[in-house]
């Protein structure tokens, strides 16, 4: 398929009715939100489209609501938010989904002074040592400024015991203004690289855009798109579960030209070959 490159979300936005929206990277930087967000926002609204933010933020969705209001957008702006960590506080009391039946007893939690409310406390002990443990929940790094480096130890002790992973934002990475961090998503995947069983719940896994459209119109997947700057999560996620999708190319990929500002298309054309992903647009950043 070839993808194609608009210049703003009016050339495309009569064909659909519900917009399922990224934030970071889509939105906004981390730190402040992209220019004409707010006003785009308005438009969508404007003609009665439905809007869905859909994260993989290992936050409970109150906590991703109020750092959205702190940056100038409220419920006039968007309808609904999911949130991969919300959506494992959920599963982890259900236990419906598949496999989660190892997620059981004791856990040993990365990320808890960032990431606090993930894990449904009234439910689990606390580990405080890996050596107590009976599963990880993993959320992502304790630190801004932690590397992979140093969570490499811990995961091979966890591996050597066999010790399941459930990880509550895919994401391997995210830029937070021009810098980029680790993710759990990179400490997840290395813990599969060395022999480790992980479970993860985001993007791009169908439940949490099945989630999204229990909030929708049902039987609208042909009037929905998915708009994101991840091949890997929102534009894979995307193409699994049967919608269509917009990439936003000056996102985590950097795949717009510094100096001239066009789109590196033989660039995403590489990527998405490699990746065996397809956007149906592409447009530099998030414009009406």
């Amino acid at each position: 398929m070839m993808t194609k490159e608009i210049s703003g979300l009016r050339a495309i936005s009569e064909s659909y009715e519900i917009f399922i929206l990224d934030l970071w990277g889509t939105i906004y930087d981390g730190e402040a939100l992209f220019p004409g967000i707010k006003a785009l926002l308005k438009q969508l609204k404007k003609r009665d489209k439905k809007v869905i933010f859909l994260s993989n933020s290992p936050q409970l969705p109150g906590i991703v609501h109020q750092r959205l209001e702190r940056l100038g957008l409220s419920t006039l702006h968007y309808d609904h938010l999911v949130t991969s960590g919300g959506e494992a506080h959920s599963q982890l009391i259900s236990m419906e989904s598949k496999g989660f039946s190892v997620f059981n007893g004791t856990v040993f939690e990365i990320g808890p002074n960032r990431f606090p409310n993930t894990l449904p406390k009234e439910k689990f002990i606390n580990a405080e040592n890996l050596s107590e443990a009976e599963w990880i929940l993993n959320a992502g790094p304790d630190s801004e400024d932690n590397q992979l480096s140093d969570y490499k130890e811990l995961l091979a002790m966890a591996q050597k015991r066999n010790l399941p992973m459930l990880c509550a934002n895919p994401d391997k990475i995210v830029f937070h203004g021009k810098e980029k961090h680790l993710c759990a998503g990179g400490i997840a995947e290395y813990y599969q690289t060395i022999g480790g069983h992980v479970i993860f719940v985001g993007k791009p896994y169908p439940k949490v855009f099945e989630r999204c459209m229990d909030f929708a119109t049902p039987g609208k997947k042909n009037k929905t798109i998915m708009i994101g700057d991840n091949l890997e999560t929102d534009i894979l996620g995307a193409n699994n579960f049967g919608i269509h999708s917009i990439l936003i190319a000056s996102g985590v990929h950097e795949l717009v030209n510094p100096k001239e500002g066009g789109i590196l298309k033989g660039e995403l054309n590489r990527l998405q070959k490699i990746l065996k992903v397809d956007a149906n647009y592409v447009m530099p950043s998030l414009r009406w």
